[in-house]
């Protein structure tokens, strides 16, 4: 898209669906493999530690968020958020591929630590540029559809990698590709976004100030806090579903998959709505708490699919709720070192979620009652949201975004 003469590079369509599709790329590698993991545990049965070691091909990229996270922003503060975009995707395919022509555990471990370093850069800078190309109204509408085209997107992927794990244990690496295409999706249709410093940040700056730690501590932990939340059910459907009846993996994906429906409702709610922070944040924790109380108490895995929308509703509005909430309180010039951090504290709830979930299981005595402690939990969380809410104006005050 070329600017008219002196007047500044509009994003539009085609740049927020490449970065929005970019920011579902660190789900490719949980979605190929996940499904094909009984293939890695027969491929390598003679390999020692593999129940320890295969699951790491799954989990080891996403520890490169949690770690690599900061760092990826700072250095889009400082060197461009579009170069580092396109190089990650660039390493993330061709790292992503590399276990299609490795028979060494070591080396496709190696090769996932190498994908880490690239989910840790895409997302963080895909998320960034969201914030810089589009002003807060258009992003949340964005932001939104994400909720949307995640499900779908990640379907294909887990189908695709399904077909692939028939030919052989390697094929499923070739879903990594797909960052490639993305790649030459975005290379032409990208820029480095202006981000002269505004005036009032220079003031600011000038007076002590820096990042905005006050501001964005509260919501790193509100984050965690969430996330953790976020992840309990998604980790652990399965598990439920089984509990209920559901002993067919089949009929547990079947299950798993209709539930998504709630996630395309409230990504839809989310691009059409203008509440604040607060507001969305009852709704996640109030559509959490029902659902897991719900799930907890029901009688067999069909009534547990209706609470298993609910608990989708929130999963779908996590997300989108918290990332516009984050970059609307991030000014340009730390937008990518502040949303660094961000990624790293949701991403950090991914590893701590199942530790804690699997000693509240065993305190509580079963699946059922941690999610009813759980879903107890949320509606208290719900209920103090909602006083911060009618205490609070519609949109939040936010510093300047350039």
């Amino acid at each position: 898209m070329m600017a008219v003469m002196g007047e500044p590079r509009r994003a539009g369509t085609a740049q927020a669906v490449g970065l929005l599709l970019a920011i579902q790329i660190p789900i490719v590698p949980i979605m190929a493999l996940v499904p094909n993991l009984p293939l890695l545990l027969r491929h390598f049965v003679a390999t020692p530690n593999r129940d320890l070691l295969i699951p790491l091909i799954i989990t080891l990229p996403s520890l490169g968020i949690v770690l690599l996270g900061p760092l990826a922003g700072a250095l889009a503060d400082r060197w461009g958020r579009r170069r580092l975009l396109l190089g990650a995707l660039g390493l993330f395919a061709l790292a992503g591929v590399m276990p299609m022509i490795l028979d060494d555990l070591r080396w496709i471990l190696a090769a996932q630590a190498l994908v880490g370093v690239a989910e840790a850069v895409i997302i963080t800078n895909a998320n960034t540029l969201l914030g810089d190309y589009f002003p807060a109204e258009q992003r949340n509408r964005w932001l939104g559809i994400q909720s949307i085209i995640g499900p779908f997107s990640a379907a294909l992927v887990t189908l695709g990698a399904g077909f692939l794990g028939t030919l052989s244990w390697h094929g499923p690496f070739a879903v990594n590709l797909v960052a490639g295409l993305m790649l030459l999706w975005l290379l032409p249709i990208t820029w480095e976004p202006n981000r002269d410093r505004p005036a009032a940040t220079d003031q600011e700056e000038k007076a002590g100030a820096g990042f905005p730690w006050a501001r964005m501590l509260p919501i790193f932990a509100i984050t965690v806090l969430t996330a953790m939340i976020f992840y309990a059910p998604t980790i652990y459907f399965g598990v439920m579903y089984d509990t209920l009846g559901a002993h067919s993996s089949a009929l547990i994906s079947v299950l798993t998959t209709a539930g998504t429906v709630g996630s395309i409702f409230t990504g839809n709610y989310f691009r059409t709505q203008k509440h604040g922070a607060a507001t969305h944040l009852a709704l996640i924790y109030l559509f959490f708490g029902a659902g897991l109380l719900g799930f907890a108490y029901s009688s067999g895995y069909w009534m547990g699919l209706s609470f298993g929308v609910l608990v989708n509703c929130g999963i779908g509005l996590t997300l989108p709720a918290l990332v516009a909430l984050a970059l609307r309180t991030l000014p340009a010039v730390y937008r990518g070192r502040g949303m660094g951090l961000w990624m790293s504290s949701f991403f950090c709830a991914q590893f701590l979620c199942p530790p804690a979930f699997a000693v509240l299981m065993r305190a509580m005595g079963g699946i059922r009652p941690a999610f009813a402690l759980t879903g107890g939990f949320c509606l208290v969380l719900a209920a103090i949201s909602v006083v911060c809410a009618r205490r609070a104006p519609a949109v939040p005050a936010a510093l300047p975004s350039g």
